[in-house]
């Protein structure tokens, strides 16, 4: 990344993303999070169920928080 890049406001969303057994499609459950506001969300223990579904997060390109 260059300088420019980290001195720009990004903005991500939480996506829910479903074991193939789930036979479930991703979805988006949050937007307009801060980087850290989406870190802080993931690494909750309710975000995850084991062979389920797990919460990542993902960059939204064009959105400021």
């Amino acid at each position: 990344m260059n300088s420019q890049t980290n001195s720009q406001p990004r903005c991500f969303r939480i996506v829910r993303f479903f074991s193939p057994s789930q036979n479930r499609r991703s979805r988006t459950i949050k937007s307009g999070l801060t980087e850290a506001e989406a870190q802080a969300h993931c690494a909750r223990p309710d975000t995850r169920e084991r062979g389920v579904y797990f919460d990542g997060y993902d960059y939204m390109k064009g959105c400021k928080p």
